[in-house]
C-alpha cells in the first residue's frame, strides 16, 4: 500500500518519501498538500465543545 487510509479517505500525503520518490509525486507539485490539519481541527473542536452554554 502506497498510503494509509483515515476515515474512509486517501491520504497520500502520509506515503514514505522513499515510496513518494519510487511513485514519482511529490506532494504539493503532483498532489496538493492537505488543506485541513486534522490535529489542529480536532483540538479546536475539543475547545469550542468546552465552551458551548457558557455564553448563554
Amino acid at each position: 500500500m502506497l498510503h494509509r487510509t483515515m476515515a474512509g479517505g486517501n491520504v497520500p500525503w502520509t506515503m514514505l518519501d522513499a515510496v513518494a520518490r519510487q511513485a514519482g509525486v511529490t506532494i504539493g507539485k503532483d498532489y496538493p498538500t492537505p488543506v485541513v490539519d486534522h490535529a489542529a481541527r480536532v483540538l479546536a473542536m475539543d475547545k469550542w465543545q468546552g465552551m458551548r452554554g457558557k455564553c448563554d
